[in-house]
């Protein structure tokens, strides 16, 4: 008879390679895309998106959200012509990760919480003028009012962003 084979057995034949694992990214990456322009306005109210946003170079329409405005305080200015004014200080801080215009500031005055006497939109006057504030800055800004009503005890200020 013959001879046993001695011959060892060869490997099994590698399974090819199908690739799936770049499939799943494409398809990731499709999702991901998709998700972001469905939900766009969700997205882009969000302070750290908008920010890494703004860091990549993207132009973004300017936001009220992106403004905090803190410690604000009002004074009454009485002048030796009879006159009065109302002078406004505060600080305002830019909540993105990048410089924006200076922001106009909405000024209610009101005689008791819910009674609006009136509302004005004003250029806020920066301690330290300038048309960008850098990212997370807060600087001190301070508004006059001449001839405000007598009887204002109350104040609401809302920063409303300008696209200079």
């Amino acid at each position: 008879m013959g001879s046993p084979d001695t011959t060892p057995p060869s490997p099994p034949a590698a399974a090819p390679e199908h690739g799936l694992l770049p499939w799943l990214m494409v398809l990731l990456g499709i999702l991901v895309i998709a998700g972001f322009s469905m939900h766009r306005s969700a997205w882009l109210d969000n302070r750290w998106v908008r920010s890494q946003l703004c860091t990549l170079g993207i132009a973004l329409e300017p936001r009220d959200r992106d403004w905090l405005i803190t410690d604000a305080t009002m004074q009454w200015q009485r002048h030796a012509h009879a006159q009065s004014s109302l002078l406004i200080r505060g600080r305002i801080k830019n909540l993105l990760a990048c410089s924006q215009p200076t922001p106009n500031i909405v000024v209610t005055l009101f005689d008791d919480p819910h009674t609006p006497l009136t509302t004005q939109l004003r250029e806020p006057q920066l301690a330290i003028p300038r048309r960008q504030i850098p990212a997370a800055a807060a600087p001190i800004f301070t508004i006059e009012i001449t001839q405000p009503p007598a009887q204002a005890t109350h104040l609401t200020l809302v920063a409303k962003a300008t696209s200079h």
